[in-house]
């Protein structure tokens, strides 16, 4: 009701004793996270003289430290701050602290390529002229509600979204002449 953090106690054997305004290291819970696994999918397919290719790639499983949903998620700052619709929902009116409430599912599922060729044949002069459009970044499908689910997996901060930009979306055409 005050809009203070409440966190989960345990006892030496691991059984949840209670709730509180805080916490020690005996109430740490540790969790690893890395994806269950990884995954991509590519294939081209051509009919007459259309070619299509694309590369699907994603993770299952990631978590990810929402750091940049946290930073915003207190009502502390308004009106002088932007901060979450989740933060007028939550009811933090202190800092957040670090804990498991800010950890997220980090799947996703990411269209990073498509391309379609189209080959134009029996032109005079000319032995083979395509036409290609290419697109990179098309599509991106998670739960995750930060900007990216693909944050650094190196290093110390591992998992931790830190306002990095998510990838740009693009699309190229190109035109091939073969005289």
């Amino acid at each position: 009701n005050n809009g203070a953090e409440r966190f989960n106690n345990y006892d030496a054997q691991g059984v949840l004793t209670g709730t509180s305004l805080s916490f020690t290291d005996q109430d740490r819970v540790y969790i690893d996270p890395t994806p269950e696994f990884t995954y991509g999918l590519s294939n081209q397919f051509r009919y007459h003289d259309f070619n299509l290719g694309f590369l699907i790639r994603g993770v299952k499983g990631q978590k990810i430290f929402a750091n940049s949903l946290m930073e915003l998620g207190s009502t502390l700052a308004l009106p002088y701050t932007n901060v979450l619709r989740g933060a007028l929902a939550d009811g933090f009116r202190d800092l957040p602290a670090t804990s498991t409430f800010w950890l997220r599912n980090g799947s996703f599922a990411r269209l990073e390529n498509l391309s379609l060729t189209y080959t134009f044949r029996r032109l005079r002069k000319i032995n083979q002229l395509s036409l290609t459009a290419t697109g990179t970044n098309l599509l991106l499908l998670t739960p995750y509600k930060g900007l990216d689910p693909e944050v650094a997996t190196e290093g110390s901060q591992r998992y931790i979204d830190r306002n990095t930009y998510p990838k740009a979306s693009g699309v190229i055409i190109s035109l091939k002449i073969v005289p």
